[in-house]
């Protein structure tokens, strides 16, 4: 029997999970990165005045803040055309207002929770078994979206580090030049979609077909340069994007693979080190207005939305 990308015996709530050791090694990389990250920041932020953050969110202009606010919905929507595609993957296509409201609900939590695999797992079974997905499918959803998060931030590492590599510090970096990772990134970008492209007669595993691969790369690309737009938008004028794409990409990246929940510390810390010419206490005023509209606006609708959705479930899977 031929799967889709998973087992379909398997679950987001079945398995042994990840071994022992895995776990211990993953909270290990978590605690060093969040220390580093920690470190930078008490070291670039020394002397900074409250005041002087709170100076910073009263220039931002009305005009910047719609865009930013624009630019959080687009990607949010584009967030949902993961879930669309997970699905027609799967053979189990949703009406779209089942798929909006399970991808908003997934995203707005596993966005600032971390590991989508896991947050946005464990609601998109609950909403999709409600809808009449079986395990197997769900898990391949799961898996889906799972990768689509990844495969925008390997196709954009891959263009943007030769071009534009971040500079960040010895302290964050994974042991090899960034350009020479870009490369790395784009090529597993390539792999995947030959596999896509030749590993559909696969026994056992079989991955989404190129006419679904290909969007899935496409959109995962447009959701990260609109999450990167909406930063841009609230940090001052005069900030190249190319600059503010390589940052949020490397730090989103190293803070999704240390499972730093919402890349907390880490994406402040690459911020402030490989953006140098930026006032300290404009961006970090421009990072709690990007925490504030792209996680916490997004959570709050999310966790209202399930709740509601708790509170008054449709009968047999209605939409």
């Amino acid at each position: 029997m031929t799967h889709h990308l998973v087992d379909s015996r398997t679950s987001p709530r079945g398995g042994k999970g990840l071994p022992t050791a895995a776990r211990r090694l993953g909270i290990v990389v978590s605690v060093v990165l969040i220390g580093a990250a920690g470190w930078l920041l008490v070291r670039e932020l020394r002397g900074l005045r409250f005041g002087a953050v709170v100076g910073y969110l009263g220039t931002v202009s009305p005009g910047w803040l719609l865009v930013a606010l624009v630019g959080t919905v687009a990607a949010y929507v584009a967030l949902v055309g993961y879930d669309a595609l997970a699905l027609r993957h799967v053979g189990h296509p949703l009406p779209w207002r089942r798929v909006v409201r399970v991808g908003l609900i997934g995203f707005g939590i596993s966005n600032t929770a971390g590991q989508v695999w896991l947050a946005g797992g464990a609601v998109r079974y609950r909403l999709y078994r409600a809808a009449g997905l079986a395990a197997g499918e769900i898990a391949g959803v799961v898996v889906f979206v799972s990768l689509a998060f990844w495969l925008g931030y390997l196709a954009l590492a891959g263009v943007v580090f030769p071009l534009a590599a971040p500079g960040v510090p010895p302290s964050l970096r994974l042991g090899v030049p960034l350009d020479t990772l870009g490369w790395v990134c784009l090529a597993l970008v390539g792999a995947y979609l030959a596999w896509c492209g030749l590993g559909q007669d696969q026994a056992r595993l079989r991955p989404p077909a190129l006419r679904v691969a290909l969007p899935q790369v496409g959109v995962a690309v447009l959701r990260t340069l609109l999450t990167a737009s909406v930063l841009y938008a609230v940090l001052p004028e005069g900030v190249d994007y190319l600059a503010v794409l390589g940052v949020f990409v490397f730090a989103v990246g190293i803070a999704t693979l240390g499972q730093v929940p919402g890349a907390a510390g880490v994406l402040e810390a690459v911020v402030l080190v490989a953006l140098p010419a930026l006032d300290p206490a404009a961006a970090v005023g421009a990072l709690v207005l990007f925490r504030l509209l792209y996680y916490l606006l997004p959570l709050a609708a999310a966790l209202v939305a399930l709740t509601f959705s708790e509170l008054h479930p449709r009968p047999g899977g209605a939409s």
